[in-house]
């Protein structure tokens, strides 16, 4: 297929990007970024409304960002800065300041966060040239920022970036969120970059959202004579799983919302306890307050006619089935944790300690397989990454880094266990022989080669033996034999 940026190929792209299906994926992930910053509120309001037609106004509303907590768990592949690796000791000083300049590491923490939250991610490296010098704009790509046009094998061959429309940033009750959007209603006037690995272009359209023509149509080329500066598309696209489209969106922004809209309709079941207050008396009976405080004391006259019924005032308490409702509850979040990897063993039912145990327990989960497999996409996109830049510099003939390979290593984190146990554990090792010295070194710090854990034992060795002469060659003086009396006694 031809990649070509002509009116007709810019025109139909336009048409696809603002169709009611692209729409719907850009705004789950709206949404859900929402979600994950904590915006949980309208949300679940919008569910209780959907759930509750006549009386959601009555419902407390929970805000609980189980998505944030689990994204926050999972998105740890740089806690710790990976090696970045160059053979040329040249390449290598040029990219460990190009990497800093980048601020290479802090636009990986926000690539993992978003493949975390939404199952893909890209990732935007842009150069420019001031005063002569490169200058970066790396960072991670939110997927209502951008669309895409893959090849018939899954590679990225154009990329298409633009602000998010009112239609994918309104809530789903229909209001629309004036706030930081450039235009409103059906944004008759739209610009879109198209990139492409030759070209760069401006394009603005005229017309009525969703339709397969927009209308009027303005090109704008972005480099000379609407060139791609650097020669190479200057992003990277990692998914969950490699296919000609987008993956399977992520569930778990919807399953926050439902799991905030049980937890709402609980908290206000256990604020009916109260109990709602009912007075039955007979037709025609008058029934005066004495007073009026934080309670009323009422005065209940009987009535004279023997036939008709007694006065009477009292409470009558609701009684939901809570305990119902904390079931549903654990039960749900159960469900979520377990599909999300961090499962959910040793969740209670008991609402006092709920979401301080969802919290206890996302903090305890084992993640570091995910992390790792995360880590082996990463280590391709750094790859990518490095590719891009070795191809920026080279426009502006530096050729430093042509023809480098990148290795990039992930520190490995270290097991959570107390030291006492660790060095009882090492003791019976080495007494039976399964450890020697230099790999005792390693357990305790995982990254260590085996010629560095040989160099530090070497030179722990060579300190204890100069300890060991030191105490020798001191003059520690007679020993006082028993029996013997100070002079002061």
């Amino acid at each position: 297929m031809d990649y070509k940026l002509t009116p007709d190929f810019i025109l139909k792209t336009i048409g696809e990007i603002e169709g009611k299906e692209n729409i719907d994926r850009k705004r789950r992930a709206w949404i859900s970024s929402q979600v994950r910053e904590g915006a949980v509120y309208d949300y679940v309001q919008a569910r209780l409304k959907q759930m509750y037609p006549k009386s959601w106004p009555m419902y407390s509303v929970s805000e609980y960002s189980l998505l944030a907590k689990i994204v926050r768990k999972k998105a740890m592949a740089y806690k710790q800065a990976p090696v970045r690796r160059v053979e040329d000791e040249a390449a290598q000083e040029a990219y460990e300041q190009v990497a800093k300049d980048m601020k290479l590491n802090k636009a990986m923490k926000s690539f993992d966060s978003v493949y975390n939250e939404h199952k893909y991610a890209m990732m935007a490296i842009l150069m420019e040239t001031v005063d002569s010098a490169p200058k970066w704009r790396t960072f991670a790509l939110a997927p209502y920022e951008y669309d895409c046009i893959f090849d018939g094998a899954g590679e990225v061959k154009v990329v298409i970036l633009s602000y998010p429309p009112a239609t994918v940033t309104r809530l789903s009750d229909g209001i629309d969120q004036a706030i930081a959007e450039p235009n409103s209603g059906d944004m008759r006037s739209r610009s879109y970059e198209f990139w492409t690995g030759e070209e760069y272009i401006r394009a603005s359209v005229e017309g009525p959202m969703g339709r397969p023509n927009p209308g009027k149509l303005s090109i704008e080329p972005m480099g000379a004579n609407g060139a791609n500066p650097y020669g190479v598309l200057p992003f990277v696209y990692a998914p969950y799983t490699y296919d000609v489209d987008y993956p399977v969106r992520s569930p778990l922004p919807s399953q926050t919302v439902e799991l905030n809209a049980l937890m709402s309709v609980y908290l206000t079941s256990a604020n009916m306890q109260v109990g709602v207050f009912c007075l039955k008396y007979p037709a025609g009976q008058e029934v005066k307050p004495v007073s009026g405080s934080m309670y009323t004391v009422l005065q209940l006259p009987q009535s004279t006619n023997p036939d008709d019924p007694s006065t009477d005032a009292e409470f009558i308490s609701p009684t939901p089935n809570l305990p119902g409702h904390r079931e549903a509850i654990t039960t749900y979040a159960g469900m979520i944790l377990d599909e999300a990897g961090i499962g959910s063993q040793g969740l209670t039912g008991d609402m006092a300690r709920f979401t301080s145990g969802l919290d206890r327990l996302i903090s305890m989960a084992d993640v570091q397989e995910i992390i790792e497999d995360n880590q082996e996409t990463y280590r391709e996109v750094e790859q990518d990454i490095f590719r891009i830049v070795s191809q920026q510099l080279l426009a502006i003939n530096n050729s430093v880094l042509v023809g480098q390979q990148l290795g990039v290593t992930y520190i490995k984190p270290k097991v959570m266990v107390s030291d006492s146990e660790i060095l009882d554990n090492m003791a019976k090792m080495k007494a039976l022989g399964i450890f020697s010295d230099y790999e005792i070194l390693q357990v305790f710090d995982p990254n260590l080669s085996e010629d560095e854990a040989k160099l530090k034992l070497s030179m722990i060795m060579q300190e204890r033996g100069r300890m060991v002469d030191a105490m020798e060659g001191e003059d520690v003086g007679d020993e006082p034999e028993p029996g013997d009396v100070d002079a002061d006694d």
